[in-house]
């Protein structure tokens, strides 16, 4: 779909496959990111059982209808809970459960994170001891410069480069950042991450850290 012609970017929609005579109803926040571009939404759907179903039919194909529009992530929720309500139980209906998954949004299911320490060694640590863990000197291990953080406390999401987050690994530390994203919060740029550090030159790490004891 060409994002020029969509009414809002919070739409619900209905994926039905006509071999299959089943369908799956869901919500989606178009921000234009991965998997969709600035031009084109190629959004299909986040079911697990239609992955799983495109799998074992690769020969079956899926129709993509826009069942509603709505202005925010709370009419988005509020919308698609009425759409599954609708059909939830009917034989066809691959929702398992009346609930919206846009009332959290996507987040980051990963609970480790690979890392390397001082020695080369990969190792998996939890995602909540990610900041930790740079502190101690570990490295990540994802070929790209840049990794997602998560802020609960604030709802606030980034993409930061890997030596942002080592300059300022003494704030981080004493600030609610981890590994991982949610697509519920709001993803902020380089610069108010920093404000949300309210970071001053003795918290900013300008030379290379020294390892320490663990």
């Amino acid at each position: 779909m060409y994002r020029a012609l969509l009414t809002t970017n919070f739409f619900v929609y209905r994926r039905y496959s006509p071999e299959l005579r089943v369908f799956y109803i869901g919500g989606h926040h178009c921000k234009g990111t991965k998997p969709c571009t600035h031009e084109e939404c190629f959004y299909t759907s986040s079911s697990k059982r239609i992955r799983e179903l495109e799998a074992e039919r690769p020969d079956a194909t899926w129709e993509m209808f826009i069942l509603g529009w709505a202005n925010n992530r709370a009419e988005l929720s509020e919308l698609e809970l009425t759409h599954i309500k609708a059909h939830i139980g009917e034989p066809d209906c691959l929702n398992l459960r009346a609930s919206s998954k846009s009332t959290e949004g996507a987040r980051s299911h990963r609970k480790r994170v690979e890392m390397v320490d001082h020695k080369g060694a990969c190792i998996s640590v939890k995602s909540s001891e990610f900041i930790r863990h740079i502190w101690l000197g570990f490295r990540a291990t994802n070929k790209a410069p840049t990794v997602n953080l998560r802020n609960d406390r604030l709802g606030v999401t980034v993409l930061i480069a890997k030596n942002t987050i080592i300059n300022h690994i003494s704030a981080l530390m004493e600030t609610d950042w981890q590994f991982g994203h949610s697509s519920f919060y709001r993803q902020i740029s380089s610069a108010e991450f920093k404000r949300t550090l309210r970071t001053t030159a003795a918290t900013c790490n300008t030379k290379p850290m020294t390892l320490e004891a663990y």
